[in-house]
């Protein structure tokens, strides 16, 4: 049987919830476990009848009779009543929601009777945890973990480029990016590029300057409620050296129909901005 475990810091506030959200955030092994199916499949470049079946082999399936995980994750638990600001750009001093606070420290152990099963697990939530957030407002810095320590942009990238190699994933790398190349389009979100943008001098300070940019450059192309559109930009928290970094991270997302019909030219220039004030 194969044994790995990772540890990790809480770098930016975690809004992850079980059954009483409002009493409490709460650390939740599936949660976890959902974000890594989700980055895995954004840097397979596979047919999808391909991808389909071999996602069902990694992570299981989604009917109560399908197969299951050949790994088992497994997180402490760990819970909060701590209330952190969602929006804190905003001067709404009441709108608070519990969460996880930064600071903490959380592990998690994988386990499978095979060692590569396990390698390939562990891999991948060293992908999940380079490339998004966890729980709520991942997609705008919040819910951002690390599990090592960076000294240099040169070493995220190095260690990013160590995971993607893992999965046979075509990139080069430029001075602060990370450009993917794939063999195939697809309709899922997959990875497009890794962006290393502007560091400031504290987590907080970055999370408000998320905000704000999100506030200013507000366009369905960047998340929509209805008709619901995830984000196909999703920026994490990284603190690299003494400070903190923003790290953009490009997945492929094709906007419903009435998006991309009601899309203006003024939509697209938000868009860019928003991508441009944070690099």
């Amino acid at each position: 049987m194969g044994k790995m475990q990772l540890k990790f810091e809480i770098i930016t506030p975690m809004f992850m919830h079980g059954a009483r959200p409002r009493d409490e955030a709460e650390l939740r092994a599936s949660s976890i476990k959902g974000l890594m199916r989700y980055w895995w499949r954004a840097v397979m470049d596979l047919p999808i009848e391909v991808l389909r079946k071999r996602e069902t082999e990694v992570f299981g399936g989604t009917n109560p009779d399908a197969v299951k995980s050949p790994f088992i994750l497994y997180v402490p638990p760990l819970s909060s009543t701590h209330l952190v600001k969602p929006l804190p750009h905003r001067d709404d001093r009441n709108f608070k929601l519990r969460a996880i606070p930064s600071g903490k420290e959380f592990s998690v152990t994988i386990r499978a009777q095979n060692k590569n099963v396990t390698l390939l697990a562990v891999n991948v939530l060293k992908l999940a945890s380079l490339l998004g957030g966890f729980g709520q407002r991942a997609r705008r810095g919040f819910g951002s973990i690390q599990y090592r320590t960076f000294k240099s942009k040169e070493e995220f990238i190095s260690e990013c480029s160590e995971i993607l190699r893992y999965f046979n994933v075509r990139f080069t790398v430029q001075k602060n990016s990370i450009e993917i190349h794939r063999s195939k389009n697809a309709r899922y979100p997959y990875l497009k590029q890794v962006l290393i943008g502007s560091p400031v001098n504290s987590a907080m300070e970055l999370l408000e300057k998320i905000g704000k940019e999100s506030h200013r450059n507000n366009t369905p192309l960047l998340g929509d409620v209805k008709p619901r559109y995830a984000s196909p930009v999703w920026v994490n928290v990284k603190k690299i050296g003494n400070k903190y970094y923003p790290i953009l991270v490009m997945v492929n997302a094709a906007p419903p129909t009435s998006i991309k019909n009601n899309a203006s030219q003024i939509d697209g220039q938000k868009f860019k901005r928003f991508i441009e004030n944070l690099a």
